[in-house]
């Protein structure tokens, strides 16, 4: 499970840079990392691949490319590639520990479809679904996050395109849209949940809940064997609730 969760976090950071104009990826000996065109850190990911490979030469380039920019980034480390060496070097080049999140994991194996049916959570299919989508997770931040906005702009062909990974979902309450989920496939075994976000003022009232509970049922019904996600310590709870277990995890620096 653990290669699992690693490798969906990489494809997903990493599947619209590959196609979209304007971004790019870059792929070293132990880095992989993504230019997402903006300035801000939320698409911009350096990710340790292969730590027993890093050196502070390609370390210094990641982070010199960034500044040409002008554009901050945030590099991942799993927990496997964690070593006393590994974030010594980090250290000395400015970096320093940020956040954590736990890889965690559910098979559908014997998994029982929910009897809930919510009418309210729609896939995104067209521009103006993708338009709102955007908007919640930008509402993150405060101003909303234009480079979140202008991402998702620049790359909603991509998503609705025929064979995309990326499955997007929305929940209106009445006729706003007010929470999101994606449900990313590595192949058709693996499925990551990201973006699960709501907007403050409609929080504790089951939303986020409904809109997983929707995708694993959504999965399941589409012969997902693995669903995997990367937890803050304030979402464990309610993981853990929906049957997923901790495995591994997902270091942040900035």
């Amino acid at each position: 499970m653990i290669d699992l969760i690693v490798s969906n976090f990489r494809e997903h950071a990493t599947a619209i840079p590959r196609v979209c104009a304007g971004m790019q990826v870059q792929e070293g000996p132990a880095l992989v990392s993504t230019d997402g065109g903006g300035s801000s850190d939320t698409f911009n990911i350096v990710f340790v691949e292969n730590a027993s490979a890093l050196r502070r030469e390609e370390l210094a380039e990641r982070q010199a490319y960034y500044a040409k920019q002008k554009a901050a980034f945030c590099l991942w480390l799993p927990e496997e590639e964690r070593s006393p060496e590994v974030l010594d070097l980090l250290r000395s080049e400015g970096l320093q520990q940020q956040d954590m999140a736990v890889g965690m994991g559910f098979s559908l194996q014997g998994y029982q479809l929910s009897e809930e049916r919510y009418d309210n959570i729609e896939r995104v299919q067209t521009a103006e679904q993708m338009e709102a989508y955007a908007a919640v997770i930008a509402a993150n931040w405060s101003p909303p996050d234009q480079d979140v906005l202008r991402y998702y702009r620049q790359a909603t062909p991509h998503y609705l395109a025929a064979g995309a990974k990326s499955y997007l979902f929305v929940y209106r309450h009445e006729q706003e849209v007010v929470a999101t989920i994606e449900l990313f496939a590595t192949d058709k075994r693996t499925a990551g949940i990201y973006g699960l976000s709501t907007k403050s003022a409609f929080r504790r009232r089951g939303i986020g809940s409904a809109l997983m509970v929707h995708v694993m049922d959504f999965a399941a019904k589409n012969g997902f064997e693995n669903l995997i996600l990367h937890a803050s310590e304030d979402g464990l709870g309610i993981y853990q609730r929906l049957g997923f277990q901790s495995y591994t995890g997902l270091y942040e620096f900035t």
